[in-house]
């Protein structure tokens, strides 16, 4: 299956997109899908369905390529 990296949108009202090393790799249905998707779905709405937050995927994201990502860009202990 092919994945889209979605970068995190940050800042009020939606704009300003993340560094490309707080990405999350997501299948399109779940970046882009107006009912299950990232994109399609409020802040709320996504937690409420998958039961994890946008950081919380990216923590997960930056914690399987530790080796890769650099130290400035860690966001988690």
């Amino acid at each position: 299956m092919q994945a889209i990296v979605h970068h995190a949108i940050y800042h009020r009202f939606g704009w300003g997109k993340a560094s490309n090393y707080r990405t999350i790799p997501l299948c399109h249905t779940h970046h882009a899908d107006p009912h299950h998707g990232v994109h399609g779905l409020n802040a709320e709405a996504f937690e409420a369905m998958y039961g994890f937050t946008e950081q919380e995927l990216i923590e997960e994201t930056q914690r399987a390529l530790s080796d890769h990502v650099p130290e400035n860009e860690r966001v988690y202990q």
